[in-house]
């Protein structure tokens, strides 16, 4: 009987361990099921047009785990011709490649193995050409026989928001009044006979677009009414018969950013006096300072007042005597009640005789001060036997003077875009037609440089900006710049503008200029 009970024990506790055993090893009976993310926000298709680049997605709203488990993020796109897709955590960076459409599909996965995607779709639409647009339309011309052609530059006439290279073309509706044809951006308008013709100038695009501008071009008889206002020109420079009796002084100095220069303004060349209340060359001493490291300003200013009066010389030459080119009292238009119009000076280097230049195109104001007005033959003499003649062709560009903005002024030649010296040309021309006035209150009779007013800029007619340089690097005795201004053959010779900062110590005093001379 006792056996009998030990191994009903024994049975009952086997039992036990085996119950309890199971308990410990079902792992379905304590654990919860880890459930996969979910799409909250659902990524809306996206469109855009050609051109936009990229755009990127914040992943960690798209996507949510109840577990708030670590989520991966993995992406591809169905046509990387299309968009391309790359992932920097939760950010999705889509990248434009072409035109067209792609499917995004975008998987979220937690740290157990489960993920859930969301797909969006891609479509970039080839963006529309714009076509060209008239900015400045062509005025109606009136020619008079015998003018044989006419230039009319293209540039600024048409504009394209997206493309600089424009093609052109023309055709006359009349060609036995009047032919076209196109080089470049150079129209030229061709005489044939009397008549009108309705000139048509179209602008092209590399995409096809285009557009025209329409003007008149009459060609007329000659005037009936003659202009009576004196229109002639003279170019012949006065001898240069006297010597200085003052000793020429130069002297130039820097000290931080200032280059200060010191001289009396005696020329180291012979001249000629015209001026009779001037006895003697004015020799007191004159300090001028200039900028020692220049750069350019927001916008360039004039030698000139805003009615056109001499306000500022535009710069001091090596030997002291100032560059002043623009013209002041008496040398200007004068209407019937004896009244000037400053809007009509005249040009010195065209009217020589009248205004009274000597040999180096300067002459002499009622103070005694000498002063160049155009191209100074005579001083570029004596930095090189010839070069101011034209005989002698320098092999390095020749460093002139100071301009009132701390910029190097040249003698004509410089270096071109690709470093090789060159006589270097200005970017003005004679306006063509007849001036508008009335021949009382202002000039008429046809452009042709008698006057300052005569010329306009034509952008990239020469080698030089409005104020007669240009950006381009220049080594000046160990100093570099990186713009100089130029001394040419052609008007304006001396610049009339600045392109950085001119110093108030070549400002004009009560008139300057010319000053009666």
């Amino acid at each position: 009987m006792k056996n009998l009970k030990n191994v009903l024990f024994l049975v009952t506790l086997a039992s036990l361990m085996i119950f309890f055993s199971c308990s410990e090893d079902d792992p379905g009976m304590d654990e919860i099921p880890n459930e996969a993310p979910t799409v909250d926000n659902p990524i809306a298709d996206q469109n855009f047009d050609e051109g936009f680049g990229s755009t990127t997605i914040d992943l960690g709203n798209v996507f949510s785990d109840e577990e708030s488990n670590f989520l991966s993020f993995a992406a591809s796109s169905s046509n990387q011709s299309v968009v391309s897709v790359s992932l920097s955590g939760k950010i999705l960076t889509v990248t434009e490649q072409g035109t067209g459409s792609s499917t995004i599909t975008v998987t979220a996965e937690d740290d157990e193995g489960e993920s859930v995607s969301d797909q969006f779709l891609v479509s970039v639409s080839m963006a529309s050409n714009s076509i060209p647009t008239v900015e400045n339309p062509i005025e109606d011309i009136s020619l008079t026989v015998g003018f044989g052609t006419e230039n009319i530059s293209l540039i600024g006439v048409f504009n394209d928001v997206e493309t600089m290279m424009l093609q052109f073309a023309a055709e006359s509706s009349e060609t036995g009044v009047v032919t076209v044809s196109v080089n470049m951006a150079d129209l030229t308008i061709s005489e044939v006979g009397l008549g009108t013709s309705i000139i048509t100038v179209t602008a092209m695009d590399t995409d096809g677009g285009s557009v025209s501008d329409e003007f008149e071009v009459s060609v007329v008889e000659g005037e009936t009414e003659t202009c009576t206002n004196d229109n002639s020109m003279a170019s012949d420079l006065g001898t240069c018969d006297e010597s200085p009796v003052v000793s020429n002084t130069y002297n130039a100095t820097i000290s931080g950013d200032t280059r200060t220069i010191s001289t009396n303004g005696i020329p180291n060349h012979d001249f000629r006096n015209q001026n009779p209340t001037a006895d003697e060359l004015n020799s007191e001493p004159k300090t001028y300072e200039v900028d020692a490291t220049p750069s350019k300003a927001a916008n360039t200013s004039s030698i000139l007042t805003q009615d056109f009066r001499p306000k500022i010389r535009f710069g001091v030459a090596l030997n002291g005597v100032v560059l002043d080119p623009a013209p002041a009292e008496p040398f200007i238009f004068t209407d019937n009640d004896g009244e000037y119009n400053w809007d009509w000076v005249f040009e010195p280097t065209n009217n020589t005789q009248e205004v009274g230049l000597d040999c180096a195109m300067a002459h002499v104001q009622p103070d005694g001060t000498y002063h160049y007005h155009g191209d100074m033959v005579e001083y570029a003499n004596t930095i090189a036997d010839g070069l101011g003649d034209g005989t002698f062709t320098p092999s390095e560009p020749i460093h002139l003077g100071w301009a009132a903005d701390g910029f190097p002024i040249l003698y004509k030649f410089g270096p071109d875009a690709s470093g090789n010296l060159k006589l270097l040309e200005s970017s003005y021309q004679v306006k063509s037609g007849d001036r508008p006035g009335d021949g009382v209150t202002a000039p008429c009779g046809t452009y042709n440089g008698k006057y300052t007013n005569d010329y306009e800029f034509v952008s990239e007619a020469g080698d030089l900006d409005e104020c007669n340089g240009v950006d381009r690097e220049i080594n000046i005795d160990g100093e570099t710049f990186s713009y100089f201004y130029v001394v040419t053959d052609a008007f304006p010779v001396i610049p009339r503008c600045f392109v950085g900062t001119a110093d108030a110590s070549f400002n004009l005093g009560g008139g300057g200029g010319m000053g009666g001379g």
